[in-house]
């Protein structure tokens, strides 16, 4: 178990003496000269925590986090108002046993109980040849947002996506239950709606066998399910001939005061027959009348709709789901004889008013008209979900062997 203890007397001197390959050290400070920084750091009066790596009892590695300037002329508010991850080393001999990434998890285990304040970000640096490290860190969630510090490229984790995370979870358990499939694959399976993509899926925890992903077709043919889906936090290097699509989620944590509206817009909860007949139209043809009426007969009762009504008539809805301080709008539609009459606009400030003090996130797909319009309206990127669909099972197999 990786264990995080400060740098005393008794193992300073271990602590400097731990080192990377030979082929690393290009890339990685020697801790000794990381033990100066923390202690000039400090003495200016910021903050700086170095930490000696633990593994049970035995020393394996080194780790310093911060928050606030790192003493570089220049320096953005990103760096200046949240938290980084200064230094983190494996030593040679424990490398390849999976314990970074053991104490990339514990270190933000630190960060995320704020013991120099709350912040938003966790931000750190590498050296644009540390091609390493840069895929490490991108699959863990850091996303390069332009910026230097000095010679090396910043990346940034934005922990906002910790909570919309918790957010989505907790929404998919109001429908579907979880339950382990195999070792990199979760089924989510909505007994009463089991014909719908988004209720019955499989997580991926990691790179499925084919193996795994065959067990799992056979599964969906044995419950009379005619798709599959796999849903993950990474790109999969085998999608095993399925459709990849992306959703971003788009997070607003501030403004929202200055986007235009339609002032004749009424807004009050509209019935699920209304709601029914708003959907039939515009999805009937793509997903069947009937799939239509049952998915809103399915999330009527559990969600929180929000209609906008012109003359009287529902020609907008969405749907909001809160936990603590994060809003999650999703179902966004709009009659298309009154799209460009600011009604989607209108439908989110409403729901930014009902919900002011959390952070109100949505989704979008990566190269779609509505990821325009929310960048327009402020919100940004803060996360990723990599699907991979069949629609048709038996479609996908005569691919295959084809």
């Amino acid at each position: 178990m990786i264990r995080f203890e400060e740098i005393t007397n008794k193992n300073i001197r271990k602590v400097c003496l731990l080192e990377p390959f030979e082929e690393q050290k290009d890339f990685v400070a020697e801790n000794i000269q990381s033990l100066a920084e923390a202690y000039a750091t400090r003495n200016e009066g910021n903050n700086a925590l170095p930490l000696a790596v633990y593994n049970d009892d035995t020393l394996i590695g080194f780790v310093m986090i911060g928050k606030g300037t790192v003493g570089n002329e220049d320096e953005s508010d990103l760096i200046k108002e949240n938290y980084s991850l200064w230094r983190l080393m494996i030593d040679k001999k424990y490398q390849g046993q999976g314990l970074g990434k053991a104490t990339l998890d514990a270190a933000f285990a630190l960060i995320r109980s704020f013991p120099f304040g709350p912040a938003e970000k966790v931000w750190l640096s590498y050296e644009p040849e540390n091609t390493r490290a840069r895929e490490i860190y991108r699959k863990y969630g850091f996303v390069e947002n332009g910026e230097m510090c000095g010679n090396e490229i910043v990346a940034v984790y934005d922990m906002t996506k910790d909570r919309t995370r918790n957010n989505e979870e907790q929404h998919i358990s109001m429908f579907s239950e979880r339950k382990p499939f195999s070792e990199h694959l979760m089924k989510w399976e909505d007994k009463m709606l089991p014909d719908k993509y988004d209720h019955n899926f499989f997580e991926c925890c990691g790179q499925p066998t084919k193996d795994e992903f065959a067990k799992a077709v056979q599964y969906q043919k044995e419950a009379g399910a005619g798709f599959i889906k796999l849903e993950c936090d990474d790109s999969l290097e085998d999608s095993f001939g399925l459709e990849e699509s992306v959703t971003i989620t788009m997070a607003l944590k501030s403004g929202g005061t200055d986007w235009t509206i339609n002032p004749d817009v009424e807004f009050r909860t509209p019935s699920a027959s209304e709601l029914e007949e708003l959907e039939v139209k515009h999805f009937g043809q793509q997903y069947g009348e009937d799939f239509t009426r049952r998915n809103i007969q399915r999330t009527y009762e559990k969600l929180t709709y929000h209609g906008a009504y012109l003359e009287g008539k529902l020609v907008g809805a969405c749907h909001s789901f809160c936990t603590d301080d994060v809003t999650c709008i999703d179902g966004l539609i709009v009659d298309e004889a009154y799209r460009k009459r600011y009604v989607a606009t209108s439908l989110i400030s409403h729901v930014r008013s009902m919900y002011p003090d959390t952070i109100l996130f949505l989704h979008a797909d990566e190269d779609d008209t509505p990821k325009q319009m929310y960048d327009k309206m402020g919100f940004e990127e803060i996360d990723k979900l990599y699907e991979y669909l069949c629609s048709d099972i038996t479609r996908w197999k005569e691919t295959q062997n084809e």
